[in-house]
């Protein structure tokens, strides 16, 4: 039964939700190394293309070891074999991406913090949006994670609740997507 999940239209839908955070991700700190240069750079511990560079890397890194690790789970299943190497490696990518964004928001404080200093000023609307977006990836990240780690066909896999709460509505909801569209 569970190779049949494996279909090429769940690798396609699965391959979608690895990768669509990634682009939120790299946004985010785009506009953080905006906010850095606003700011003025003796303000933040890092210059904005490093924060772009170091963190874009580490997004790209994860990602492509989730999706060799996915792409290896689906093959295990399909020749009825032990998927746990491969679940391993799909953790590992996930374990990177939520270390690296964890970091991230270690710099995005520090550099709200510092902002206090700086002649700059920038909505208050824009800041919430921003921190808001921000942990809304970050807790989709150890949504994701927490899933992997629990394995397939488990409780926060198979009730759909968990992923309209913490994947799907966090992440439309915030980035522009209305429910009501669907």
């Amino acid at each position: 039964m569970i190779h049949t999940l494996w279909s090429p239209w769940f690798v396609v839908q699965y391959f979608c939700i690895v990768v669509a955070p990634v682009f939120f991700s790299a946004a985010i700190y785009t506009l953080v190394s905006v906010l850095i240069n606003a700011y003025g750079k003796e303000h933040d511990p890092l210059p904005p293309k490093v924060v772009l560079g170091v963190f874009i890397t580490f997004e790209i890194v994860a990602t492509l070891i989730q999706i060799a690790g996915a792409a290896l789970v689906g093959v295990a299943y399909s020749n009825q074999k032990d998927p746990t190497t491969p679940s391993n490696i799909l953790l590992a990518g996930l374990s990177i991406q939520l270390a690296s964004f964890a970091v991230f928001l270690v710099v995005l404080a520090w550099t709200l913090f510092r902002s206090k200093r700086s002649p700059v000023s920038v909505s208050w609307v824009f800041l919430t949006t921003l921190i808001v977006a921000t942990l809304a990836v970050y807790f989709r990240t150890c949504f994701r994670l927490a899933e992997g780690a629990e394995g397939l066909m488990e409780e926060l896999s198979t009730h759909e609740v968990y992923f309209w709460c913490l994947e799907f509505a966090p992440v439309n909801e915030l980035f522009g997507f209305k429910l009501t569209q669907y």
